[in-house]
């Protein structure tokens, strides 16, 4: 065989090892999944002097191009994500969403509370005044390497006499069902928990009746 013809075989086999090693394994998407929360002052009232950020515990987060999720992974309960997208992926943006699940059964990952070991569950708050839609947080850049420090926050900001920004409240509302849950797995630690929607919209008035 001619030096050509070994130099050709050589440089075929490199780039095929190239285009597989480019389409196979994960590079990393990594941060932290915050949102607005605030005590109850009175009856019916939030305590708005008084805002603290809490840590949106085992949510989902998307890696997504184009309305299509490339990778999911959850939360921990510190709020902190290691997202594996799949190498060859390029342009996707990072989302979370207020929705838990665990569908092959929560593992423990040592962070108090912590009494939810093999419990099953899926829990989202959506829009009913827009076709169920997720509520979601989503960065506005996009990402096609591993790269650390990717924060998103959902805020909850009040004048002192309306909203100014309410994503923080979706946020606030599937951690309280985080909290009931593990309140729950304290007399068994997994169980099945029938699927759960929560309806809430900025846009519901109070009825009487």
């Amino acid at each position: 065989m001619s030096l050509h013809k070994h130099f050709s075989l050589a440089l075929i086999f490199t780039i095929a090892a190239m285009v597989f090693y480019c389409s196979s394994g994960t590079y990393s998407l990594k941060g932290t999944i915050t949102y607005d929360y605030y005590e109850a002052a009175t009856s019916n009232k939030l305590d708005y002097s008084n805002k603290q950020t809490k840590a949106a515990r085992r949510v989902v987060v998307q890696a997504v191009k184009d309305g299509e999720v490339k990778a999911e992974t959850t939360t921990n309960d510190n709020g902190v994500y290691d997202l594996p997208v799949p190498n060859g992926t390029e342009g996707v943006k990072v989302r979370a969403l207020a929705f838990i699940k665990s569908v092959s059964g929560n593992s423990t990952d040592g962070i108090s509370p912590d009494n939810c070991n093999g419990a099953k569950w899926s829990m989202a708050v959506v829009d009913n005044t827009s076709s169920k839609a997720n509520y979601a947080i989503e960065t506005s850049e996009t990402y096609s390497e591993a790269k650390e420090g990717i924060n998103l926050h959902a805020p909850t900001t009040h004048s002192g006499t309306a909203y100014t920004a309410r994503s923080g409240a979706p946020f606030a509302i599937i951690d309280t069902i985080v909290t009931s849950v593990e309140m729950v797995c304290q007399g068994s630690s997994n169980l099945y928990f029938a699927p759960l929607t929560i309806n809430w919209s900025k846009n519901n008035v109070a009825t009487s009746g």
